[in-house]
């Protein structure tokens, strides 16, 4: 597989001793426009929308893009988007033909929406090892604090020592300087009922995050949010405060979701800005809409009794709009990994939590 394909397409390209044409020329020609970048990012997202493999090529005044030129292409003197000889008919009439059909009253075409990065199987299997280790540790526990003689007897002590070592404790991140136990927290529930809430609302939120802007930027993202807001929440609540739960990243996927919502209009009103009134449905749909779910899903999360913890809830929500909206804005514009190196990045995240118990243990 040739790295110096265009990431989003890496999996659907044409062999990789195809010619590669630049058919932005045909393109001016056709609509009688001169391409600039953002008009070639608008092209390039309708192929992709309709799995055509393209490489644009934004910056050719530089030696080569970040990902380089497909081999057998030759330098552009203006922004390219190549496509593999085979493809350059379907391609234009793709074009073509999302142009005419869009076209508002003003002769611009509305930003597609881009294809879906991932699938269902990465949430389950995060929301399937929440489950499983929250089984471990509760079947392991004994009501009550142990005694010395059985915390030496084996698997009780060992499962009390997970959610004494895991909780973030803001006494022992603070002053200690344990900066894991934001970490270990998102994975230790008080119960059933907190596993499968934050299970069932984590489940729609961290899919639709990851189906956006895919597994690296979306898994990463997610726990970005859920530890800085852990982080954040410990400073405000001060140092009694002990809280666990993946609720944190539950609310900054919301967050996030925000954050996508915000780059998607704005680079829409920045590549084919139709009416005011279309971006302000746009802005809708991908801003207000996550922030109206975001503070129902707040309210809702926090009308109940018992130990909730609304800062944390409050704080994972807010951290993740920033990041949402730089992955979305990587996502828009094309700069996001093939589909191993996608997969294998968004493992990382993982390890983080591993590790991040290993030194809770150490």
């Amino acid at each position: 597989m040739d790295r110096r394909h265009s990431p989003a397409r890496l999996l659907r390209t044409a062999p990789p001793d195809a010619g590669w044409l630049d058919i932005v020329p045909e393109l001016e020609e056709r609509f009688g426009v001169s391409a600039n970048r953002r008009i070639v990012r608008l092209w390039t997202l309708v192929l992709d929308s309709r799995s055509v493999p393209n490489h644009p090529e934004l910056y050719p005044s530089r030696r080569t893009s970040w990902l380089g030129r497909p081999e057998g292409a030759a330098q552009a003197t203006g922004p390219a988007l190549y496509v593999p000889e085979r493809h350059v008919e379907r391609a234009l009439d793709e074009i073509e033909q999302y142009v005419v059909e869009n076209a508002d009253n003003r002769g611009r075409a509305p930003m597609p929406a881009p294809p879906a990065r991932a699938g269902l199987g990465q949430t389950f299997l995060v929301l399937a090892l929440l489950a499983c280790f929250h089984a471990l540790v509760t079947r392991t526990s004994s009501p009550g604090p142990l005694t010395l003689d059985q915390l030496g007897q084996g698997a009780q002590g060992f499962a009390l020592a997970w959610r004494e070592a895991g909780v973030a404790d803001c006494m022992r991140i603070q002053v200690m300087g344990e900066w894991w136990r934001a970490v270990t927290a998102l994975t230790l529930h008080a119960d059933a009922g907190h596993l499968l809430t934050n299970a069932l609302f984590g489940g729609v939120f961290f899919y639709l995050v990851t189906r956006r802007v895919g597994a690296a930027l979306g898994w990463w993202s997610i726990l970005f949010t859920g530890v800085v807001g852990n982080l954040i929440n410990c400073r405000v609540s001060g140092y009694d405060h002990v809280s666990l739960g993946a609720s944190t990243a539950v609310l900054g996927a919301v967050g996030v979701l925000a954050g996508i919502g915000a780059a998607e209009a704005g680079i829409g009103v920045l590549l084919a800005s139709g009416p005011h009134e279309s971006f302000w449905k746009r802005a809708w749909r991908g801003v207000l809409l996550p922030l109206a779910m975001g503070v129902a899903l707040l309210a809702f999360l926090g009308a109940g009794e018992g130990n909730i913890d609304l800062g944390a809830h409050f704080f994972g929500f807010v951290c993740g709009i920033v990041p949402g909206m730089i992955a979305g804005w990587l996502s828009q514009t094309g700069r996001v990994l093939p589909g191993l190196w996608d997969r294998l990045v968004a493992l990382g995240a993982l390890l983080v939590v591993v590790w991040s118990w290993v030194l809770a243990f150490l």
